[in-house]
């Protein structure tokens, strides 16, 4: 389907009369069309042009075939039979502004008074310029492509030539202008199409007008309409030929024509949009009816319309086939089914075809909610690491079939409550990646609550409500709704594990395991337990069992490079430093940007006081990230270790400037107090304390060390009290450390030693 920019037709009929319609001596239309005693003379003078002379005007494709239709009508019973001898047709090549004035001659000379004149144009209209008194003008063959002014049919011309057949002939006159314009004309930038409209609505009166379309609207043609037509010239045909007969009085007039026409544009475009202007008597009778003609033409219409089902309906069921759904606004199924139910077509076979389609739009969502719910490892994956477009899509797709079915549909609700918890699942996925705000999270569950109204009984709804309340740190809440799911559906494995990740952010250590255990009893294959034990068992500081976690983790994902950084760190938790190492050569060899490999192997290095080779390997990592603040951080505890303070004191420097927040300012904070430079020390871990963790065990011990060595034995007792109590319980530090040795005979050293020693 092709639109033509502004393809302009117009219908004129003047005179006040219509084809063959006589008016009585009271001056009423009568109901049956009276015959005049003498017979009437019609002829026509039929202009197509669609190949222009000059190659600056584009060429068209159907103007031509227009003419012609249009003249074969005329010469068919169903348009009067006019004979040969009274058709002129000029097309193309023979349309030339000679031609084309020597043919209006030839009409204006040789008709009568009472005869009947057509005049019909189908090409290019255009003016030049927009001067109050600018004349438009229809483009013949030989036009030129600039001051048309020299060859062309201008529109007062064609006024000229009316008015004489018509006040001086005392003819009926019919003109019937397809003026297209498509491409670049000289007028383009001044809209030349609409002017030229314009100038026959100005220049023409008591008249019936009928155009094709209004001026800020496209005509279409293509090859759906009568193997390459006007969408316009197509329907007004058979219009004319009786299908626009309503009433069926056997005639055809301009109020039924433009309902005609109107009712067939809805069909054919669907969205998109040409609407036929017609001015003038609206009760003007424009054709009457040949039966045989219409008979064949209702015929014809009959076939049509069944091969055009039998062709919407495949087209239908390969779009269904192909999953293209309701996107492609001219090609999808649903498409197809609204061009089926817009044309009257079997009912039956339509609400299988709705069926369907509403199955169709359902089937995707309905699987991905199963594969949730035996945790289906990829649909797992998805919805924690890819965005929340797929599930837009799903959220739309059920939305629609809600909307196919009908809201007194026995399962509308079910569809309307899946469409509410696609569309949460896929913001929550967005919100989260782009970390948003609580509030955000907030509508979301008041969403949720709406499609629990729809569909009370659906754990995953409740799931998910358990979910966002996770992330807002509600977490009774939140395990509220995951018990709520497993009452529903108590054999879920997720909700078990979600549980357990509540109680693990509560540090509910324990529990947090006895939850992930259930989980596995129920679903062994959920690969990601695995990693939620793992942290819980490294937390409880219980590094066998993590260490048996991880590995279960890699027998569903071998060689992945997390998982086996993950082992490793196991290992070297417990001084398994061969196995450690070789872990991580494997996972450099295997992923040689793999950040973390390299950290791992050098912290296993440096808990050896393999210090040197510690610092080779953080090297290594810096060449692949300079700005790995964690390398650099490290890089400058492992200088400090070495005492090369200076380095060390540059390194992290440097990792702070990437980072302000990095716990590299407890490190920077040691090498300052190795070089003597207290009062920055203090300051660093002043800062820290204040701006970043005021419960830093680490920090709040350093803080001690700055007060003894200042001699400051009240600070040095409240900041290793407050370290004590948030977490610090090693005593090596307190017996190792050199910034202590002048406190070490005091007795509140004493005191916290032996605290820490219970």
């Amino acid at each position: 389907m092709k639109p033509i920019n502004f393809l302009l037709f117009v219908f004129f009929l003047t005179a006040y009369h219509g084809i063959g319609q006589e008016i009585n001596t009271k001056g009423s239309q009568s109901l049956k069309p009276k015959r005049s005693l003498k017979k009437e003379k019609t002829r026509a003078v039929v202009i197509g042009v669609s190949d222009y002379l000059d190659e600056q005007i584009p060429d068209l494709e159907f103007a031509h075939k227009d003419a012609q239709a249009f003249a074969d009508y005329l010469q068919s019973p169903a348009g009067g039979s006019l004979s040969s001898q009274n058709l002129k047709i000029l097309l193309n090549e023979t349309a030339t502004g000679g031609n084309v004035h020597a043919a209006l001659d030839w009409l204006k000379l040789e008709s009568k008074k009472g005869d009947k004149c057509f005049i019909y144009f189908s090409g290019h209209g255009d003016v030049e310029t927009l001067f109050e008194n600018e004349p438009g003008h229809f483009l013949v063959h030989d036009s030129p492509s600039e001051t048309y002014q020299i060859n062309s049919l201008r529109v007062e011309d064609l006024q000229t030539i009316v008015k004489q057949l018509t006040n001086e002939v005392e003819a009926k006159v019919i003109v019937i202008t397809d003026a297209c314009r498509s491409g670049k004309l000289a007028g383009s930038a001044i809209s030349g199409a609409q002017a030229t409209a314009a100038a026959f609505l100005n220049q023409f009166s008591n008249e019936v007008k009928i155009m094709s379309c209004q001026a800020d609207e496209f005509s279409y043609e293509g090859e759906q309409w009568g193997g390459g037509r006007g969408m316009f010239s197509y329907h007004l045909i058979k219009g004319l030929k009786g299908l626009a007969d309503r009433n069926e009085n056997d005639q055809v007039n301009s109020m039924e024509l433009q309902r005609h026409l109107e009712d067939n544009f809805e069909l054919d475009l669907m969205d998109a949009r040409q609407t036929p202007v017609f001015v003038g008597d609206r009760r003007a009778v424009l054709a009457h009816i040949h039966k045989e003609s219409l008979k064949a033409i209702e015929e014809q219409e009959s076939e049509q319309k069944l091969d055009s089902d039998a062709a919407l309906m495949d087209q239908f069921y390969t779009a269904l086939k192909s999953n293209n759904l309701i996107e492609d606004e001219q090609n999808s199924a649903l498409y197809f089914l609204n061009l089926l139910e817009t044309k009257n077509s079997d009912p039956a076979r339509i609400a299988i075809a709705k069926g369907d389609l509403i199955a169709g739009l359902q089937n995707d969502a309905h699987q991905a909610i199963n594969k949730y719910l035996s945790l289906d490892p990829e649909e797992v994956k998805r919805r924690w690491n890819e965005d929340g477009s797929q599930y837009f899509k799903y959220a739309m797709y059920l939305e629609k079939a809600a909307e196919l079915l009908g809201e007194f549909h026995y399962i509308y609700p079910q569809i309307k409550a899946k469409a509410i918890y696609f569309d949460v699942v896929a913001q929550r996925i967005d919100l989260f990646r782009s970390k948003a705000k609580p509030e955000n999270y907030e509508k979301l569950i008041k969403r949720l609550e709406q499609a629990l109204v729809y569909q009370p009984r659906s754990p995953f709804i409740n799931n998910e409500m358990g979910v966002l309340f996770t992330y807002l740190k509600k977490y009774d809440q939140a395990l509220n709704q995951f018990n709520i799911a497993l009452e529903i559906s108590p054999t879920w494995a997720l909700p078990y594990n979600n549980i357990g990740s509540v109680y693990y952010s509560k540090y509910q250590i324990d529990t947090s395991i006895e939850w992930f255990q259930k989980c596995i009893e129920l679903n062994p294959e959920f690969s990601e337990v695995y990693s939620n034990l793992y942290y819980s068992f490294m937390d409880k500081g219980d590094f066998k069992n993590a260490e048996k976690s991880v590995r279960k983790l890699l027998s569903f994902y071998p060689n992945h490079p997390n998982y086996s950084n993950d082992l490793s760190f196991a290992l070297i938790q417990q001084k398994n430093w061969e196995e450690a190492i070789e872990i991580l050569d494997q996972n450099i060899i295997s992923y040689p940007k793999n950040e973390l490999s390299y950290l791992n192997k050098a912290y296993a290095y440096e808990l050896q006081e393999k210090n040197k080779k510690a610092l080779s390997v953080l090297n290594e990592v810096l060449i692949v990230n300079p700005n790995n603040v964690y390398a650099l951080r490290n890089k400058g505890r492992v200088c400090s270790k070495l005492s090369d303070y200076t380095s060390s004191i540059k390194e992290l420097l440097k990792a702070i400037e990437i980072d302000p927040k990095s716990n590299a300012r407890i490190e920077l904070a040691k090498s300052y107090l190795h070089t003597n430079r207290i009062r920055e020390a203090k300051e660093e871990l002043d800062y820290y304390l204040d701006n970043i963790n005021a419960k830093s065990h680490d920090a709040l011990f350093l803080l001690a060390c700055v007060a003894a060595l200042q001699d400051n034995f009240e600070a040095f007792d409240r900041n290793l009290s407050l370290a004590i109590d948030n977490g610090f319980k090693n005593k090596i530090p307190m017996e190792e450390s050199t910034f202590l040795s002048s406190i070490r005979t005091k007795e509140v050293y004493k005191k916290h030693l032996a605290r820490l020693n219970k």
